[in-house]
C-alpha cells in the first residue's frame, strides 16, 4: 500500500479499506478513501438515489441504522435531478453515454465512465464503453483528471478557476494489486491541482472528477468539525463496510 498516514484500516476477510483525513499536497487539504479491487469489495457498492430530495444531511442521518458506510456523489444531473450522461445500475442503463457539446466542466472532453463490471472497477473515456461488457453500475462525469498517466491536456497549470471537488482513480501497487481511491478536497482546487494529487500522491493510470461545487465525501468515524455541504445531492455512489 501507498506510504502515507492514515486514519483507519478495516480489514474484513481478503478485503482492505483504508480512510485518509486531512492530508496536505501541495499545500492543499484532502480526504481519501481508499479500496483494494476484489471480489468482495466491488460486490458492496451501490449507487443510491435521493428520491425524496432531502437535503444531503438529512440523507445521511437516514441511513444512521446502517452498518458503517461512505457516500461520495455520483455524477452531474439536470435540473429534474436526472443524469447528464451514462447511468447503469444493476446491469440496466438507465441513460446511454452524452457525447455532445456543451459549456459546463462535464462537456470538457475527454470525459469519462467509471465502471464497476461483474469483475473488476475501470475508469476509461466515454468513448471507449463498448470495451467493456457485464457492467454492473456505471455512472459518466467529467472532466477526466488523468488518462493514461497524463493529465488531462486542456487543464491550465496557472488556471485560477478553483471549486471544491471529488473524484476517483484506479492504481496499482509495486505487486500489482489494483486500488480504487475515492478523494474530494477541503477547499477549492483547480482541476490541475487535483490531478496531480491523483498523479503524484496515488500514481493513479486514470482518474475521474465526478463533480465540482456541492461535494460531499462522507466516511465513517468522520470528524465532527468537517463540514457538510447541505445542499440537495441527487444520487450517490455508496459502498458498505
Amino acid at each position: 500500500m501507498i506510504p502515507i498516514a492514515l486514519l483507519l484500516t478495516f480489514s474484513l476477510a481478503s478485503a482492505q479499506v483504508e480512510v485518509l483525513t486531512s492530508f496536505s499536497h501541495y499545500g492543499n487539504e484532502y480526504d481519501a478513501v481508499v479500496l483494494k479491487i476484489n471480489q468482495l469489495n466491488l460486490d458492496k457498492f451501490d449507487i443510491l438515489e435521493n428520491n425524496q430530495s432531502v437535503p444531503n444531511d438529512k440523507f445521511i442521518e437516514s441511513l444512521s441504522t446502517d452498518s458503517l458506510f461512505f457516500l461520495i456523489n455520483a455524477f452531474p444531473f439536470d435540473s429534474l435531478c436526472k443524469p447528464i450522461g451514462y447511468y447503469c445500475t444493476n446491469h440496466q442503463v438507465i441513460k446511454g453515454v452524452n457525447d455532445s457539446d456543451g459549456n459546463t466542466n462535464f462537456f470538457l472532453k475527454p470525459n469519462g465512465l467509471f465502471l464497476i463490471t461483474d469483475q473488476d472497477a475501470v475508469i476509461c473515456e466515454s468513448s471507449d464503453l463498448n470495451k467493456y461488457s457485464n457492467v454492473r453500475l456505471g455512472v459518466q462525469a467529467g472532466p477526466m483528471l488523468v488518462l493514461n498517466g497524463k493529465i488531462h491536456p486542456k487543464f491550465n497549470q496557472a488556471s485560477t478557476n478553483q471549486n471544491i471537488r471529488v473524484g476517483v482513480g484506479i492504481f496499482s501497487d509495486s505487486t500489482n494489486t489494483k486500488y480504487i481511491v475515492f478523494c474530494n478536497s477541503n477547499a477549492g482546487v483547480t482541476f490541475y491541482q487535483f490531478a496531480e494529487l491523483f498523479i503524484n500522491k496515488f500514481n493513479c493510470s486514470d482518474a475521474l472528477c465526478l463533480q465540482s461545487a456541492g461535494c460531499i465525501l462522507y466516511y465513517p468515524f468522520r470528524p465532527p468539525q468537517k463540514r457538510d455541504y447541505n445542499g440537495m445531492i441527487c444520487s450517490y455512489i455508496y459502498y458498505r463496510f
